[in-house]
This record gives C-alpha cells, structure tokens and sequence, in this order.
C-alpha cells in the first residue's frame, strides 16, 4: 500500500513538474500546423506553435474549410501565450485555430486546457469529418459580458477517444473559442498541452484531493482558533488567526468550485469569488502582521505606522467592493505588493527577534517562508513570468504558515488556561500571599511616609482603616502654630550647602518629634519653618488644643537651644527661632487630584498666624488674643497692639510664657 502511494505521488509531482517546465517545442511546422509525426510522444506536447486567430469572430467546424483562404484579413497568425493574450484586448472575444497533422492513437490522447478568467469553448475534430467535432464548455462564450460568464483559473481535460473511430483522420483542428470581457488578465496564458489522457486525468484528481485537503486543513483551523478567540476575548491573536484561515479557505472553496463547474459564474458570484481570490493574497500577511505582537513581545508597529496599514488594508477592500472586477484587476499587482510588504515587514521584525534570542521565534520564521515563496511563485503567475503553480504551492505554504500560528496561539490559550487552573486550586494561598504583600505595603507606608507628616494616633487609624487621607474639606476649629528660624538663609549662604542641609535636618527632624509628642500635625515644611495644626484631622476642643500648642511652642524652643549646644561644637553659630500662634475656623481637607494632593488648613486663622510669627522677636512665642483666652493668666504677658501687615485692624498680641508644672497646676485649678 505505501508503496503504491509512493508511486502515486511520484507521478504527481513528474506531472507537476512536466507541466510547469513544458513539453516539446520542435513539432511546430508552419502556420497552425503542428506535424505529430516529428513529436517525441514520451513527452507531452505543449501546443504554442503558430495559432490562427481570429478577432471578434465565432468560428464553428463547418466553417474551417472557407476560412483556410489566406485572402481573408480577418486572419492572424500568433504564437500562443502573451501575444494571443495581447491581441485579445482589443476584441475580448474570438477564435483561435491550431491544426495537427498525422494524429496517432487518439483512443489514448487527451488535450489539457489552462484559461484565466475568462470563458472559452474548445471544439476538437477531424477535417475530413468536422460534423463529430468533440465540445468542452468552460463557462459560456458570447460576443459581450452580458451573453458570457467567465470561469476561475482553472484546468481541464478534453478526452479525444470518440474521434479515434474516425478513420483517417490526416489532421486534427483545435478550435477554441475564447470571451474575456470581465478581467483585465483574461484569457489563453497556458497554450493547451497533448499528451496521455490518463497522465492529465490524475493530475487533475490530485489536483482537486489537494484542494479538499488544503480546505479541511484550513477550516479546521479557522473554527479552532475562532473558538480561543472566543473564549479569551482580551487577546486578538487568535481572532487574526481564525479570519487569515477563513480568508484562504474562501479562496480555496473558489478555486475548487471552478474545477467542478464548468458553468461559469453569475456577475455577483464572479465579484464574490475573486474578491476572496486577491483578497487572501494581501489580507493573510496583514493579518498576520497583526497578530506578531501578541506572539512575540516588542514587535509591533508605531500607532502612527500601524493606522496607515489598516487605512491601505480598508481601502483596498472598499476598491474591490465598489468597482468592477476588469477595473481593479488591473491594479492586482499592487495589491499584491501590500501583502508582500506586510510579509516584509514580518521578516523584519523576526530577525530582530533572532538578534534578541526571543524563544518560539523559529516556527514564525518557518511559516513565513513558505507563505512568501507561495506569494512569490503566484506574483510570477500574475505577471507571467510562468505558467501557473504546480502542486497548489501558494495554497499549501499559506496553510503551513496559519498551521504554525495556530499552534502558536493554541500554546499561548494553553498556558493561560493552565494559569487559571493553577490559581482556582491555590486561590486562597494566593490570597493570603497578596493580603500579605498589602500589609506589607501598609506598613511600609505608614512606617515611611505617614509617619514624617502625621501624628502616630492618626497613623493609626488609617492604617485600620478607620480614616482616609482624601477626607473632603471641611470648617474647623483649630488651633495654628508657625516656627521660623531667624537669619537662617544669611547664615546657610555663609556656611555652605552641605552644613547648611546637615543642620536643616538636624532641626526638622527634632521639630517634628516635638510637633508629634503633642498630638499636633505637620502641614507642610516651608524652608527653614514648621506649620503646625492641632485639631485637625485628630479633633480636639479649642482648651485641650491651646494647651498643647502651649507646651509644643515651649518644648520646641528648649529643644532648639539643647541643638544650639551641639552645632556650636561644630563650629556652627547658634539660631535663635520665633513662633507665632492664633486660634480659629480654618477649612481644612485634601486640596488637589488623583495625581497629587495635599492634605493642609486655608482661611484667615493661617494668614493672622503667619503675620504673628513675623513680629516676633527672636526667641520669643507671640500670641493672639483668642488664643490667650485659653491660657491662664500666669501663662502669659500682654505684648502691646500691632498693625499686621495685610490685616486691617490693629492686634492684641500676648507674649506666652514657658510651660511649666507649676503654671498648669494653677491653670486647672482655677478652671
């Protein structure tokens, strides 16, 4: 059995090969005259001697004998291929003739037909006897599109066993008829071969197996891939797939239905059909350039590259939607150019991926490959360099290309569906690991970046999730401390960059442990100064909050001298600080966006507070009056009236006395 399969395969591909390459070309002996007698019958005859043609005319059988008068102008005399394809652009229909003189064995003879696109009737007879001429239909021939249908490319094989009972017969004519109205490529590229009919019969069965094959492989594929795209609709790759196998499987469902019919095609099937036909040679490449960024990572085009390649792709579709087939077939070969510059593209970046040593690289490189040099082989057909493409080559390197893709894809659905199973069955360790990963990044965050702004107990609660840092604004009641350093900026100019920052953070980090001791919240740093909240976002009444801005001011003026002592060691001079206080409404929230946002007090009751530190002496604590009254009297001196600068009335300011063991006793006494 294999070897007959073996042997069935080697004949397929001789056939294949005898076909593509031609048979004899030496049995040519004048004007439409092939002598048989001079043809090595162990070769096929490739028939593209001198043709009779006639344009604009159909001849029948009965009428050979009056056209032979070379007084008729009608006649022209052509060698078959390009030139028989040249001159039937200016008529679209009419009448080729070839004569064969001294035909042996006709029981065993058949002659193999290749038209493009077109329709043609070929009669075969005897001249002696041109009433029993043998008839072969492909598609229907008539004098204008209307009264024709034309056929895909297509081959066919006109047995000649009834006129081997027509004895003699001293020669045999070929009339073929010919229309060509509806594709601007259409007509007899492939001059008719003669040879064994048993040899063409199983070129064509295999021919029409391969088709069957190349269908079933694609659809397969088409289905199999659609049904990944479906279930993981996040991912395109396997949609790209799904449509590039779909598109070629039209094409070849087209192709094989040409084979079957010998009808011809309707004007709407004959849009349809070669719509798929030149749509699959572009379309397949593009879509498969798509889907490369999903297979492999860092491989796509710009924005800017990739819209210009959908616009060409959209508009070529609109073209062959809009426009009749003869109109843009004769542009084909540029739209052949755009799948080819889509392949192009594709080898680009897969040998950036090689560079790149990127894995599962190798199988794209593979497919793309076969897919090019079918694409090469058909733009060869288009522009004629060769006849037509043995063994369904386009066909069979577009389907290995999708194939390798599927897989691709398939892996790619497998690797997802197995990372699925992986975390159903270890969800919850999964989530004890990310909750963990949480609080982790919650104490990272109430540990590092919280801390140096916030008091501890308000730390506290938004890391329980008892408060948020985005609370809306609202109006309170709070208490506002300013501490600025006095001649501060002088001195750093003096000292340097370096010992200016050691000591900056040296009294910062010291101001903010002081601030934090007191329930009191940092607002912001302003250079050299500390603005201080107390009341907000941790609400205190206006006495407890006095009291401790009271004790903060007086701790933080102590804990400046206990500095002092160690810069003076250092060499550097001593500072001396001035701290301003005032109580009343603020409103107070996050101020900002998603982006950025600060959580801060604005009003009156910050601006008076400012103005206050600005009047201070050094190492003096001045308040205002609404903060005086809720301190005791012992706690403080009357300073004297002020005109603040930006404020219109004139102001009580009270110079608070340090904070003392004594003066509370007294203080909650007399309370």
């Amino acid at each position: 059995m294999l070897h007959h399969v073996r042997n069935l395969w080697g004949r397929w591909v001789l056939m294949s090969l005898s076909l593509w390459v031609g048979g004899s070309l030496y049995a040519a002996t004048g004007d439409g005259l092939f002598d048989l007698n001079l043809w090595d019958r162990s070769r096929q005859l490739n028939l593209d001697g001198q043709w009779l043609y006639m344009p604009g005319r159909f001849v029948e059988p009965q009428d050979f004998e009056d056209i032979l008068d070379h007084d008729n102008q009608d006649i022209k005399v052509l060698k078959a291929g390009a030139s028989i394809q040249d001159e039937a652009h200016a008529s679209r229909f009419g009448t080729y003739i070839l004569r064969l003189s001294h035909p042996q064995k006709l029981e065993e003879m058949a002659i193999f037909h290749g038209l493009y696109y077109s329709s043609a009737k070929s009669q075969v007879f005897c001249r002696n006897l041109p009433q029993r001429s043998l008839t072969l239909n492909l598609g229907q021939v008539g004098a204008s599109a209307n009264s024709s249908t034309p056929k895909l490319s297509t081959f066919a094989v006109q047995n000649l066993q009834e006129l081997s009972s027509v004895m003699p017969c001293s020669e045999l004519v070929i009339m073929l008829q010919v229309s060509s109205f509806h594709h601007s490529w259409a007509g007899m590229w492939l001059p008719p071969r003669l040879g064994l009919r048993a040899e063409f019969q199983d070129f064509i069965q295999q021919q029409d197996r391969s088709y069957a094959f190349i269908l079933g492989i694609l659809l397969f594929v088409s289905f199999y891939a659609g049904s990944f795209a479906l279930r993981r609709r996040q991912e395109r790759s396997a949609l790209y797939v799904s449509l590039g196998a779909m598109l070629l499987g039209l094409r070849i469902a087209c192709l094989f239905r040409a084979a079957q019919s010998a009808e011809g095609s309707s004007p709407w099937v004959w849009q349809i059909e070669n719509l798929f036909i030149y749509g699959a040679g572009y379309l397949v490449p593009y879509l498969s350039l798509k889907s490369l960024k999903y297979f492999l990572p860092g491989t796509h085009l710009s924005q800017k590259a990739e819209r210009l390649l959908d616009g060409l792709a959209v508009t070529i579709i609109m073209i062959q939607l809009l426009t009749p087939v003869r109109f843009w077939t004769e542009y084909a070969g540029a739209f052949l150019l755009f799948g080819v510059a889509c392949v192009l593209i594709v080898f680009h970046y897969l040998i950036q991926a090689l560079r790149r040593h990127t894995p599962k690289v190798w199988p794209h490189v593979l497919g793309v490959i076969f897919a090019f040099s079918g694409m090469v082989l058909e733009m060869l057909v288009v522009y004629r360099v060769i006849d037509y493409l043995p063994l369904n080559i386009s066909g069979y390197g577009s389907a290995i290309w999708i194939s390798l893709q599927l897989q691709l894809s398939a892996q790619r659905f497998a690797d997802a569906l197995e990372k699925s199973e992986y975390l159903s069955r270890h969800l919850q360790d999964e989530v004890q690991k990310q909750t963990e990963k949480l609080r982790e990044l919650n104490r990272y965050i109430a540990e590092n970046v919280l801390r140096r702004f916030l008091p501890p107990t308000v730390v506290a609660d938004i890391v329980a999730g008892k408060r948020t840092l985005d609370e809306k604004a609202r109006t309170l009641e709070i208490t506002v401390l300013f501490a600025d350093l006095c001649n501060f900026t002088r001195l750093s100019a003096q000292e340097g960059p370096e010992r200016t920052a050691h000591v900056l953070n040296g009294f910062l980090v010291q101001m903010t442990e002081t601030v934090f001791a007191y329930n009191g919240t940092i607002d912001k740093f302003l250079g050299d100064g500390v603005l201080v909240l107390f009341g907000a976002p941790e609400v205190m009444d206006l006495h407890a909050q006095a009291e401790a801005a009271w004790r903060c001011a007086t701790e933080m003026q102590e804990a400046l001298q206990r500095l002092n002592k160690t810069w003076q060691a250092e060499g550097w001079p001593a500072v001396e600080m001035r701290i301003g206080i005032h109580c009343g409404s603020a409103f107070v929230g996050s101020f900002g966006g998603p982006m950025r946002s600060d959580y801060t007090a604005i009003g009156d009751t910050v601006n008076l507070a400012s103005r206050i530190q600005s009047v201070a002496e050094p190492n003096q604590i001045l308040m205002s009056e609404e903060m005086a009254r809720h301190l005791p009297q012992r706690a403080k001196t009357r300073n004297g009236s002020y005109q603040l600068k930006g404020i219109r009335d004139a102001q009580v300011l009270y110079q608070l006395r340090p904070w003392t063991e004594n003066t509370a006793i007294s203080q909650k006494k007399s309370s």
